[in-house]
């Protein structure tokens, strides 16, 4: 092991570590939009039956 193949080493984990990150982000952030659109519709059927 050398110097050089260390370094290569980290920057390739980091690059890894950063698109899984963002492929993650972005998955829970269609989660979110998802689970917010479900309790945007029940709170819109509960207004619904009240009135």
């Amino acid at each position: 092991m050398q110097k050089k193949d260390v370094y290569l080493i980290c920057i390739t984990m980091i690059i890894c570590s950063v698109i899984i990150g963002l492929i993650i982000g972005s998955f829970i952030l269609h989660g979110l939009e998802d689970i917010a659109a479900i309790i945007n519709h029940g709170l819109l059927t509960i207004n619904q039956s009240i009135h």
